[in-house]
């Protein structure tokens, strides 16, 4: 699901809804912006025909003039919705092909055995909801579909010869929500889905980085052009990687709500400008740093960290005698240090740790006598390579730690991303 989240939020078309039906007894939370979650516990008998019922009330939800589906297992690019908007003939639009993957390799880790397929799937179908509900939705009928849309549809169906925008994953270990649509008895399809709800019903839900599977497309159909649309499927992606990003950023919220939109305060409580945080993410991916061990100096919230682990696959280290104590993040025992981020028990703490860091973030404080004792702390245990990201970087005291330790040779400056008060990305030397 996070997945289908990430998807829709990386989309450059925002007049548009994400709707998600949740018949699961566990609720789900999520205060994104444009995202509606319905918790309607499917309480029926009978669930054979769970999908075919699910499908129904999402039809029936709302008031939006069109709709398409955002099946939780599929991969939609960016230019998904733009491009079927831009496209679109009533009453119902698809395009004529579409990425399509069989088996474990579904799972887009690897993207082997992904083929341009010519068929045309439900999901990838725009079409009018006003006429679409206008007409008998009898998907029991003959001919009527196989629980997607009414009959009528395909035989009215438009199509255009586009660049791809939708990958078909079928047959990969994914349980989809609605609790039908396999030969699992729905009972124990709904039952298997218990871990994965016990898992996002405790915290709100969050986007997944989609930006990996969007560059792993670009990479092997850019390198091997072995499917029709490579060149320009890998120059699209590479030049939206950005503006993705930077939606996604903002997907997660902040208290900063000018920086945010405006309106929203919810997520994860990002105190970063976005396009800030953006630069700054792009960059240490260009410094070839994916993952590794993560320090975070001056916590509060814990929402860079939350942000930070959905796109690093990092181990992550807090210390902040201040967090809130409900992060929006899991911590390992023991790797939360409630302490001064400069005292004794900081140094005591990452002594005990006795890691290096990859990525470090200097963050407690904005005052010299607060910002380079926590660079003495701190960057003994940054490894030689990794980088050091300093926010608040237009501070007079953030300024003239920065200059002193590049003076020093202690740190190479690589970036500063000065939208609002700067944030700078550093090496250690």
């Amino acid at each position: 699901m996070r997945e289908a989240l990430s998807c829709f939020l990386a989309q450059d078309y925002d007049d548009a809804e994400l709707v998600i039906l949740n018949e699961h007894p566990s609720p789900i939370q999520c205060d994104i912006p444009r995202v509606t979650v319905l918790n309607e516990p499917d309480t029926r008998d009978d669930l054979s025909d769970g999908l075919k019922f699910a499908r129904r009330r999402l039809v029936e939800y709302g008031d939006s003039p069109m709709m398409t589906w955002w099946d939780d297992d599929d991969l939609y690019m960016p230019w998904r919705m733009s491009q079927a908007m831009e496209h679109y003939k009533f009453p119902a639009w698809s395009p004529t092909r579409h990425w399509y993957t069989l088996g474990q390799h579904g799972n887009m880790s690897k993207f082997t055995d992904i083929i341009l397929a010519a068929n045309n799937v439900e999901p990838a179908i725009l079409i009018d909801r006003k006429e679409l509900l206008s007409r008998p939705i009898d998907y029991d009928a003959p001919n009527q579909g196989s629980g997607w849309f009414p009959g009528w549809v395909y035989q009215e169906l438009h199509h255009s010869d586009v660049i791809p925008a939708f990958v078909l994953r079928w047959g990969i270990p994914v349980w989809q929500i609605p609790g039908a649509g396999s030969d699992v008895n729905p009972h124990e399809r709904l039952s298997a889905t218990r871990r994965f709800h016990n898992e996002i019903a405790t915290e709100p839900l969050y986007p997944s980085n989609i930006i990996k599977y969007f560059r792993e497309m670009a990479r092997k159909y850019g390198d091997t052009g072995n499917a029709p649309f490579s060149d320009e499927l890998s120059s699209r992606l590479a030049d939206m990687e950005h503006g993705v990003l930077r939606r996604l950023v903002e997907g997660f919220g902040s208290y900063d709500t000018e920086y945010f939109g405006g309106t929203y305060t919810g997520g994860c409580r990002v105190w970063q400008c976005p396009e800030e945080l953006t630069g700054v993410i792009q960059t240490i991916w260009g410094h070839g740093i994916s993952g590794g061990n993560y320090l975070e100096v001056g916590v509060a919230n814990g929402g860079l960290a939350r942000v930070m682990s959905e796109f690093f696959d990092i181990e992550l280290y807090l210390i902040d005698k201040k967090y809130s104590g409900n992060l929006p993040v899991n911590v390992q025992a023991g790797r939360l240090l409630e302490a001064d981020s400069h005292s004794d028990a900081a140094k005591a703490g990452l002594e005990d740790w006795g890691v290096l860091f990859d990525i470090a973030v200097i963050d407690a404080g904005t005052e010299y006598h607060e910002v380079r004792p926590d660079c003495d702390t701190a960057l003994p245990y940054v490894r030689r390579g990794g980088v050091v990201i300093f926010h608040d970087a237009n501070q007079p005291g953030v300024k003239r730690t920065i200059g002193e330790l590049c003076d020093s040779g202690a740190l190479g400056h690589v970036a500063t991303f000065d939208v609002r008060i700067g944030t700078a990305v550093l090496e250690k030397l």
